[in-house]
């Protein structure tokens, strides 16, 4: 999502736009994914529904925070820059969700009983 709204920041006209707004599509899919991995990952069976339910509900309100953001920066520069600050709040989160999918230090996959 990043890659293709900054490209998009930038672009000569608006075909090349377009073809950013498809890229960010496709990472936008990506982040759905794995933000239900990072989610299942993360938390007891008997916790998952909650867990859900709270990261879906902060993943529309933050989107509808940021469009509040998006049209009052518009107010002040012009879409490119809005396109740009998308694009780096996005990069952040996507280092931010890295840095959770990685396994933690001392933490490996289960051990597994010997065969017989």
């Amino acid at each position: 999502m990043a890659l293709g709204f900054g490209v998009g920041a930038v672009s000569v006209n608006i075909w090349m736009a377009a073809v950013c707004c498809v890229i960010g599509g496709i990472g936008d899919g990506g982040a759905v994914v794995c933000n239900a991995l990072l989610m299942q990952r993360g938390t007891r069976d008997e916790m998952r529904g909650r867990a859900l339910t709270f990261v879906m509900s902060l993943t529309w309100s933050t989107t509808g925070i940021g469009i509040v953001l998006a049209g009052a920066l518009m107010g002040v520069n012009d879409a490119r820059w809005v396109w740009l600050a998308s694009a780096v709040t996005l990069a952040v989160a996507a280092i931010v969700g890295f840095t959770l999918a990685r396994e933690p230090a001392g933490r490996a996959a289960p051990l597994q009983a010997p065969a017989n």
